[in-house]
């Protein structure tokens, strides 16, 4: 299984509700991109002396790159192949719900400017599903990450936060967010976290008879 981001790693400390599985489609892409890479690459090396030769008929303004042109060929056939090894080692996998099967959708993932021993004040923002608690996220470089995740069809959603303690990051509880809290999340714009809750999110909590 691949490396787990600091953002799911409290999804681990669920483990008879969540499980981590590997994304078809993500996987089918990241080997056709180091497929494809390593392919340019081999035939790259294996033609470099027509490559050069190509590149030395050029005239005017292209003349000045034909040197590049054959190591550039090489370098980003393997550029491409590497970031190929490097999505399918840490992006080719989801999380789901083991109960039902639906996957999670990552709504944001963010690094926030806050200190690790604050982490756990924003972990208790999360858990109140109030919007109003927990946005605007304070985005920017700290020792806090968190995430925001729903599994729409189950109509659940999920809060994590990771703190990085000498060195190494550590997982806090998932804040589980049904109902109002669910139906808040849901209301969030996708490019909305970092500004105040809008009145559609916030709806469900002025109103005490809504449910998701």
């Amino acid at each position: 299984m691949a490396k787990i981001d600091p953002i799911e790693l409290p999804f681990t400390t669920l483990p008879d509700e969540l499980r981590q599985v590997r994304s078809q489609a993500k996987t089918t892409w990241s080997i056709v991109l180091i497929a494809a890479g390593a392919l340019m690459a081999i035939l790259a090396v294996a033609n470099y002396a027509w490559l050069l030769e190509v590149a030395a008929s050029w005239q005017g303004r292209r003349a000045g790159g034909r040197d590049l042109v054959a190591p550039g060929v090489v370098i980003l056939g393997v550029a491409a192949a590497a970031y190929g090894v490097f999505l399918l080692a840490t992006s080719s996998t989801s999380w789901e719900r083991v109960a039902t099967g639906t996957r999670l959708r990552k709504l944001t993932g963010q690094e926030l400017r806050l200190p690790a021993h604050e982490a756990a004040v924003m972990l208790a923002r999360f858990q109140t599903g109030d919007p109003r608690d927990y946005l605007p996220l304070p985005v920017g470089r700290g020792q806090v990450v968190c995430g925001l995740w729903i599994a729409k069809a189950d109509g659940v959603a999920y809060g994590t936060v990771s703190a990085k303690v000498d060195g190494s990051w550590q997982p806090l509880p998932v804040a589980v967010l049904r109902e109002n809290a669910f139906v808040a999340l849901r209301e969030v714009p996708l490019d909305g976290f970092k500004n105040p809750a809008t009145p559609a999110a916030v709806k469900g909590f002025l109103d005490p008879f809504l449910r998701g």
